[in-house]
């Protein structure tokens, strides 16, 4: 321990990176299928580094600011963690300013819950007075509240969605300086009708301040106005969301899940992942104006619905539609490629802004890939990620490659492309490639060519990915951790 006090302060926090390796929230969500993969993922190196800190007092002088920068809370009693979160935030709020990244995996549970005890509740009081959200009147022991309607009222109070959401919202106004988040959510969690919970907080309801109800009701119907003039999260820049599987699973409203993203008006990277998924109405205009990075992950969308979020965010330069990660076309409703581009095409300078391109092609009935919808349409694309269901050709095509999925995609790219990532059958695939290397002079720019079998192809194929610079390829679901965390393009 003696050398732990000897060692230069800027090796200790050296020390405490490596252990504690930075993340993306959004890749995390996009490359975890379970709670209990994502809570793995996050916290091993944060006990190292946590357990180490307890051990060494300069380390934990030294090391404490930049091992809260990345916070996360996940399992159940999740309205108890909560609670002991905003008695940190409130303690040390100069610990709380210094959060960079939050990752919450809440939880409503069906029984056996946990009751805040009297300190809770101080704490969340404490912070609900240093915040700009209203206090619920039921909860504050103000002249008229007897202690033991308090009492009563209190024992009823986090195991709800509305407690719940009440919790995140005082924890979010002290974490200012916020610029990751990530929200794995039962769907209750942020409804456009808070009286109409689901839940047992319908029989208390009634005895809500007025002015919360008020307040929460305005939050669903305008994100622009009534959000700002409490509080915003000037510094947020990446938004990750999709359900938490517990009982209570539902889906996701995605318009009062807007309420949230509302929050950061700087907001530029938007993850959004649910099996189900509930508009209430068109995503109100321009109301995602800074994202340029959106990934919509396994929601089965209609092209109303689809063009609504698409045309709600500013000119994209990366876009992620991922609906058949876990099985083929029909499992999801999916968006046609036809429609799909056409909507990103004409959408502000999406057509000239647009780098990076993930999604999945198929054939459909009467549809033949044609020129005219091609990424030939996109002049700046640099990065493609794309999986192809059998997808045929035209008649007009060279007979050796007639009905190859890929032959219309490796012919119908822009110049400016310097990655592609093809997933699909491999006996296809590795003719196309063919065609690609003698056709390289077309494609000044390109430096990495990736092939993935898909996870139907027999198991001896699956392993058999080849780069063409001779490299070995990770599996595709995890295509979002080559990006460059700062931009969110792939190198």
């Amino acid at each position: 321990m003696a050398e732990w006090k000897r060692l230069p302060s800027v090796v200790l926090l050296e020390l405490c990176d490596a252990i504690q390796p930075s993340y993306v929230v959004q890749d995390l969500f996009t490359t975890t299928t379970t709670d209990a993969e994502l809570s793995s993922r996050l916290q091993s190196q944060w006990l190292t580094a946590f357990h180490l800190s307890l051990a060494c007092k300069r380390f934990r002088e030294v090391i404490t600011p930049v091992l809260y920068r990345r916070t996360s809370i996940h399992g159940g009693r999740t309205a108890l963690k909560l609670a002991s979160l905003l008695r940190f935030l409130v303690k040390y709020p100069n610990l709380a300013s210094g959060v960079r990244q939050l990752t919450l995996n809440l939880e409503v549970p069906e029984a056996g819950f946990v009751r805040l005890s009297s300190e809770d509740f101080d704490g969340i009081l404490a912070a609900a007075r240093g915040s700009q959200i209203p206090v619920p009147q039921y909860l504050d022991p103000v002249p008229g509240n007897s202690n033991n309607r308090i009492a009563q009222k209190q024992s009823q109070f986090g195991f709800d969605c509305a407690s719940i959401r009440y919790l995140l919202e005082i924890s979010l106004y002290h974490m200012r300086g916020l610029r990751e988040l990530g929200l794995a959510q039962p769907w209750p969690l942020f409804t456009s009708h808070l009286s109409a919970l689901p839940t047992t907080f319908n029989h208390e309801v009634d005895g809500m301040d007025r002015r919360v109800l008020s307040k929460h009701a305005k939050y669903s119907k305008d994100i622009s106005s009534e959000r700002s003039a409490l509080f915003t999260l000037p510094h947020l820049t990446s938004f990750a969301v999709r359900p938490s599987y517990c009982p209570l699973i539902a889906g996701l409203d995605f318009q009062a899940c807007a309420t949230t993203i509302g929050l950061g008006p700087n907001i530029t990277r938007l993850y959004l992942s649910t099996d189900w998924v509930q508009m209430n109405g068109s995503v109100p205009s321009r109301s995602l104006e800074s994202v340029t990075d959106l990934t919509l992950d396994k929601m089965p969308l209609v092209p109303d619905d689809f063009a609504s979020i698409v045309e709600s965010c500013g000119s994209l330069e990366t876009f992620k539609y991922l609906p058949a990660r876990d099985g083929p076309p029909g499992n999801f409703l999916e968006i046609e490629f036809p429609v799909l581009t056409y909507l990103l095409r004409h959408h502000d300078t999406t057509a000239n802004t647009l780098r990076t391109l993930c999604i999945t092609v198929h054939q459909v009935a009467g549809y033949t890939y044609s020129h005219t919808e091609t990424f030939l349409r996109f002049p700046n694309l640099e990065n493609l990620w794309i999986e192809v269901w059998d997808l045929r050709g035209q008649r007009g095509d060279d007979a050796q490659y007639q009905g190859h999925a890929f032959y219309r995609i490796l012919t119908t790219l822009p110049r400016s492309i310097r990655r592609i990532h093809l997933k699909g059958d491999l006996s296809q695939l590795s003719t196309d490639l063919v065609f690609l290397a003698q056709n390289t002079w077309k494609y000044p720019q390109l430096r990495v060519v990736e092939i993935e079998a898909r996870h139907t192809d027999e198991p001896d194929d699956a392993g058999d990915e080849e780069r063409s610079d001779g490299e070995t390829d990770h599996e595709g679901s995890d295509e979002g951790n080559e990006e460059d965390d700062s931009d969110g393009k792939m190198d």
